[in-house]
């Protein structure tokens, strides 16, 4: 049997001591998965964020050795007995693999983009530089959007699309713009204030 990784885990740990050996006793502990292409696509993780916990197949990756022993000497015991390997949770086991279920918080992505009506976009969120995002794109056609998300993808970047939402791009945009926000909103506000200063102007 073959496992290919797909994933490989981040959190505060940089080494094995100080590890708590039930990730459920220590509740602010916060790990992430970050996918390795070519897995990191959107589609893999489609309605993932749905599930209030998700199952974990990981590999024992910095306890590889030559071989296995059938007993162990447990920290908890202060090391001082031996226990059989499979009655603890020695990492150095027969088959370096481990089995968690885990609290799933988020599916985050590094990379957003908010459709427009017209085939571009009203948003763009990067958590890092991605200078293919701009770099010879060509603007004010249909399929800006699209062009923008292949340069997401092209780049490997986790992505998430944002709701689609009107732009403004003419002045009828403008004037049926403030039936579409939320009365309490900046944009809102904005929009009284451009039209206190029209009618001062006039």
């Amino acid at each position: 049997m073959e496992i290919h990784p797909i994933a490989h885990i981040q959190s505060d740990f940089k080494e094995k001591f100080g590890i708590p050996r039930q990730s459920g006793l220590v509740e602010a502990l916060r790990a992430s998965i970050i996918f390795t292409p070519p897995y990191r696509v959107p589609d893999a993780v489609r309605g993932l964020e749905e599930f209030s916990h998700i199952w974990l197949v990981w590999e024992f990756s910095q306890a590889r050795r030559e071989g296995w022993s059938p007993t162990v000497r447990p920290p908890r015991l202060g090391g001082n007995a031996r226990l059989g390997v499979f009655a603890t949770r020695s990492p150095f086991r027969p088959n370096a693999l481990g089995l968690s279920a885990v609290r799933l918080e988020a599916v985050e992505a590094d990379a957003s983009l908010g459709p427009t009506e017209d085939g571009g976009y009203y948003l763009v969120g990067l958590k890092k530089p991605c200078r293919a995002l701009f770099a010879g794109q060509a603007y004010g056609h249909e399929s800006v959007y699209e062009n923008a998300l292949a340069a997401i993808r092209g780049a490997g970047l986790r992505f998430r699309p944002a709701p689609p939402c009107r732009d403004v791009d003419v002045p009828e945009d403008l004037c049926r713009l403030p039936g579409t926000v939320r009365p309490d909103s900046h944009t809102a506000r904005l929009l009284k204030i451009l039209e206190w200063e029209g009618r001062n102007d006039g």
